[in-house]
């Protein structure tokens, strides 16, 4: 697995310095594939400054842990799409931690800096505390001594995703989320995190707001917004295609069949010594299977460009090869476009660093690169993607 180091500096606004992997400009996401399902970012605040910690994600699971190792926010839910903490100045030093969900097979994440909580210009109506917030409502919560816990619900229309902040400057207040069935969304901890927002997917939710500050009154300020604008929109996308492909074009379980009629069909003949059968059209997608020289597998479709065809591989399912490794043959008029968005691979990260906190998600294997196998070189191969 590889971790990577990335520091927020909260100054003026917030300084992020890291590898290429973490680079904040171009394809600046971050695909959890199988060989690196898991990320470590190490989060440090300049005394006496406040900060945000943004991300965004497909399909991934947060953990953020203080410089104690004690959790301070988790989601491990697909129904949460963005996420933003904002830091009390403090100096305080975290560790968030993103895999993907146990069964994704590729997730995202984009993290960032800024000053500040996200604010859409737009105008709240006030609802009642004891009223369950819509759209474009807020309230104000107040924990005391008599009422350290209180409880509001709130409502995303379905098939649309919204925004819930709760913010709470100068307070010590802990938050769990949970859907309609009780199920636990996200969880933030009572800590130096003031404020928090989620992007949700439509449905109904329950805060509750606790406070250990029991020797005084505080107050929370909860919200429902719009949803925040993400990048990874693309990515989610991708996600979505890829598994939900249509049956007829996961066709190609016998390539032989394939090869014998190139004529009715469109067929993708392998020139390259081997390919790389991808999940997505990409370097950056991961690697389900190979095609070998003279391999013919049935052609389901292109992506946008023409760059990268739909192939079925050989246990049934499909898969991406890149166009330039092979040929098409046969009658490929016609051919369904997938918009699925082209992933680059990453560079090599060149900032790893053992977080000094625990880490949760145990997987320490190290992927060494294909050329490193014994008989790799003495075979020949070239491996083309």
């Amino acid at each position: 697995m590889k971790r990577t180091a990335l520091l927020f500096a909260t100054m003026v606004g917030m300084l992020l310095t890291a590898g290429p992997a973490l680079a904040q400009s171009g394809q600046d996401y971050i695909a959890l594939t199988d060989s690196a399902p898991s990320i470590d970012v190490v989060v440090a605040q300049t005394p006496g400054t406040t900060g945000v910690v943004g991300l965004e994600m497909v399909e991934a699971a947060v953990l953020v842990l203080d410089a104690d190792g004690l959790p301070v926010f988790q989601t491990s839910d697909s129904r949460v799409h963005q996420l933003e903490l904002r830091l009390a100045p403090t100096a305080d030093t975290y560790t968030l931690s993103a895999e993907r969900l146990a069964d994704a097979s590729q997730a995202y994440v984009r993290v960032t800096s800024q000053p500040s909580l996200s604010e859409p210009d737009l105008t709240l109506a006030i609802s009642q505390a004891q009223q369950p917030l819509t759209m474009y409502q807020t309230t104000d919560v107040r924990l005391d001594a008599s009422t350290p816990t209180q409880v509001i619900d709130v409502t995303i229309p379905d098939g649309t995703t919204g925004t819930v902040e709760v913010s709470f400057p100068g307070a010590v207040i802990g938050v769990d989320v949970t859907d309609n069935a009780g199920q636990i969304v996200a969880s933030l901890g009572a800590s130096a995190i003031d404020g928090m927002s989620l992007v949700l997917d439509g449905g109904t939710y329950r805060l509750m707001l606790v406070t250990p500050q029991i020797e005084q009154a505080v107050t929370a300020n909860v919200r429902v917004m719009n949803a925040l604008p993400s990048s990874l929109d693309g990515m989610a996308l991708a996600s979505e295609t890829q598994a939900n492909i249509p049956a007829d074009t996961q066709v190609v379980t016998d390539t032989s069949a394939a090869a014998a009629d190139t004529n009715s069909i469109c067929v993708f003949s392998v020139g390259a010594t081997a390919v790389n059968l991808r999940s997505g059209p990409g370097e950056g997608y991961s690697v389900l299977g190979f095609g070998f020289n003279g391999d013919r597998f049935q052609v389901g479709g292109t992506n946008t460009d023409g760059t990268w065809v739909l192939v079925g591989a050989a246990d049934g399912s499909s898969a991406w090869a890149s166009g330039d490794t092979g040929m098409l043959l046969g009658d490929c008029q016609g051919l369904a476009v997938y918009d699925i968005p082209s992933l680059s691979a990453p560079d090599t990260q060149v900032a790893i660093e053992q977080p000094a906190s625990p880490w949760r998600f145990e997987d320490d294997d190290d992927h060494e690169g294909f050329e490193d196998h014994e008989g790799y070189e003495e075979h020949g191969f070239e491996h083309d993607d």
